[in-house]
């Protein structure tokens, strides 16, 4: 997924921060920080990255996905 995000620093700092805590691995990938503009007496940045997302299967759920595929063959 692309992703496009305007904040200031501690706050795009707090966003990929906030990421680590989901139930998934996601991994920021490409990741480009664009110059400083002032905007209400705050330095705001904008940032571009690619976000990729992984799941485990729970257990129990792997045999479930097992027995699918052998029954399509």
């Amino acid at each position: 997924v692309s992703v496009d995000v305007e904040g200031t620093y501690h706050n795009l700092g707090y966003f990929l921060s906030s990421l680590t805590r989901l139930n998934r691995i996601v991994n920021i990938s490409n990741m480009k920080l664009g110059s400083p503009k002032l905007v209400k007496s705050e330095n705001q940045l904008s940032a571009s990255f690619k976000a990729s997302t992984f799941s485990a299967i729970p257990e129990g759920e792997e045999v479930k996905a097992d027995d699918k595929a052998g029954k399509k063959k």
